[in-house]
């Protein structure tokens, strides 16, 4: 199994107990949804997301650790074009681009299917232009499918 696939097993299992059984990740969840009444509440904003930007910024670091030690190279584009996977791979994973809802469960699935997507694509041996526009179209239509349940959602 290659190494960035172990990490992130590794990241997803500390990331479920702490998103979903701790405070901090129903903070973080809040923060996202609601800053206002989570700050009417008491809960101090400030300090919770500079947390979470200092998390992320640990596991963006630790991903380029990763992309650095699998192409064996530093380069300035290593990772240009992912930053669209990525967006797609949460919105697929059913997060509220709203913000306030999201899904870690749904978001690994995605990145597996967005994963399978590009590597069937590749082995078709199709143009990495292609590959970028099925990733937009697929990215369209969760952005669609997100707002339509949203709606319904609101509606009834």
């Amino acid at each position: 199994m290659e190494s960035g696939v172990t990490f992130a097993f590794a990241v997803v299992f500390l990331l479920i107990p702490l998103f979903y059984h701790m405070r901090w990740g129903h903070y973080i969840m809040s923060l996202g949804g609601n800053p206002e009444s989570l700050q009417r509440s008491g809960v101090p904003i400030g300090r919770y997301r500079i947390s979470a930007f200092a998390y992320m910024g640990m596991l963006a670091a630790l991903s380029g650790i990763i992309v650095t030690a699998r192409l064996n190279s530093a380069e300035a584009n290593a990772g240009l074009g992912m930053e669209m996977d990525a967006i797609c791979a949460v919105i697929m994973g059913g997060t509220a681009l709203h913000g306030g809802n999201g899904n870690l469960l749904g978001t690994v699935i995605a990145v597996f299917l967005l994963g399978l997507i590009r590597n069937g694509l590749t082995i078709m041996s199709v143009s990495s232009y292609y590959q970028q526009f099925i990733t937009g179209a697929m990215l369209l239509c969760a952005v669609v499918i997100a707002e339509l349940r949203e709606r319904r959602g609101r509606v009834g």
